[in-house]
């Protein structure tokens, strides 16, 4: 079988470097190749009344509404909302890839968007969807930013977020998870082709480029400046270490799933063949603008 007949399900667990492969999907698929799924963002599906995905709730009944020929056709299936057993909408081989970060790195990173939001807020630049996100999740009644220690500590941001990610669409977002949670997302991982870890992007994501298809290349995005002072990030570090305990061991599982994968699978030639065909790329565009 050939590696681009499956149906590709990226899980983009937000702050893992997510964006840049998004990205690439994006720049080498055509329209009706690709669904997003994305609370609160534009929803590229043919469907009238779905512009916006408004809940995990809306992903069953569009699903329902495509037909063979539509979901024959779909190639890649990504975003925040695309939860592990949707691929028993469609009949067709699939695999299940995502990226994981250190969930401390996860958790500054996550709050120093918020920092950023508010910036762009402020200046009057900020998108709508990205006004959306800032309201809900890093501003206090009075439209103020949170400090750290509020936001990490305010109802919705919760514990343990990577694993909360990882079973998307299974628990309301109240719900905290616990160490029974933990065996449950090491069993969903289970599953997955392939776990990337954000910090071998590089390299985890040259692997999934040649096995998708990826042929036009573009610079890493969402690479954000830091808006958080260091003399306030020991504080903040030890507040983050309480909070990501359980994501700390699943994390540590996603790497023992790296390694493993990397041992068995024929990856490096994969990585190497694509680093070609990307130094290639660079060359003959900057050969053109020459």
């Amino acid at each position: 079988m050939n590696e681009q007949d499956y149906l590709y399900i990226f899980l983009h667990v937000p702050k893992c470097a997510g964006t840049t492969f998004v990205r690439h999907i994006q720049n080498n698929f055509e329209p009706g190749e690709t669904i997003n799924l994305y609370p609160f963002q534009n929803f590229n599906c043919p469907v009238p009344g779905y512009k916006y995905l408004k809940s995990y709730l809306d992903i069953k009944p569009y699903f329902g509404l495509l037909d063979d020929s539509a979901k024959n056709k779909i190639k890649i299936i990504y975003g925040h909302a695309a939860c592990y057993g949707i691929h028993e909408y469609f009949n067709k081989p699939y695999r299940y890839i995502t990226f994981l970060r250190d969930p401390v790195e996860r958790t500054l990173s996550n709050y120093n968007m918020g920092l950023y939001l508010f910036d762009l807020f402020k200046k009057g630049l900020i998108s709508p969807e990205q006004k959306i996100v800032l309201e809900r999740r890093f501003v206090n009644p009075l439209g103020e930013m949170k400090s750290f220690e509020e936001w990490i500590n305010s109802e919705g941001v919760g514990a343990n977020n990577l694993i909360r990610a990882i079973l998307i669409g299974r628990y309301a977002p109240d719900v905290d998870m616990e160490r029974s949670h933990l065996k449950e997302a090491k069993e969903v991982l289970d599953k997955f082709y392939f776990v990337g870890i954000t910090e071998q992007y590089n390299t985890d994501a040259a692997f999934l480029y040649n096995k998708i298809g990826i042929r036009r290349f573009c610079k890493n995005h969402n690479v954000a400046k830091r808006y958080y002072f260091s003399r306030n990030k020991r504080k903040m570090l030890d507040l983050a270490i309480s909070k990501t305990a359980l994501d700390r061991e699943i994390y540590d599982y996603a790497i023992k799933l790296n390694r493993e994968f990397k041992s068995k699978e024929n990856f490096y030639p994969s990585v190497r063949q694509i680093r070609l065909r990307r130094l290639f790329s660079d060359l003959t565009c900057r050969t053109i603008r020459d």
